[in-house]
């Protein structure tokens, strides 16, 4: 796995965390701005987040609704919620680290 392949493999579990703590829900602007204030700034732009909600709900970790037909709103689901506790892995999202 190549160093970018780790890097969004931890934003993926970032925003599933992020997610969880924010009661399931968020919208992909929330996200964001949680991504860059958890300092990760370089190649974060709503583009990447939309790959990265896009990725998440491919492996059944969050189920997407859309907001006035634009604005992404993942929902964290069972799964994501065991992927994010680390009880289960997926391939593209990294394992939270024990203790976390």
């Amino acid at each position: 796995m190549s160093f970018r392949d780790r890097v969004e493999a931890d934003r993926r579990l970032i925003i599933l965390r992020l997610l969880f703590e924010n009661g399931g829900a968020a919208s992909e602007s929330v996200i964001e701005r949680g991504l860059l204030d958890l300092g990760e700034r370089v190649g974060v732009d709503r583009a990447a987040v939309r790959g990265f909600i896009k990725d998440l709900e491919t492996a059944d970790c969050v189920v997407v609704t859309h907001y006035r037909d634009q604005i992404m709103v993942p929902e964290i689901t069972k799964r994501g919620v065991a992927v994010a506790e680390g009880r289960i892995t997926v391939d593209g999202v990294s394992k939270p680290s024990l203790g976390v």
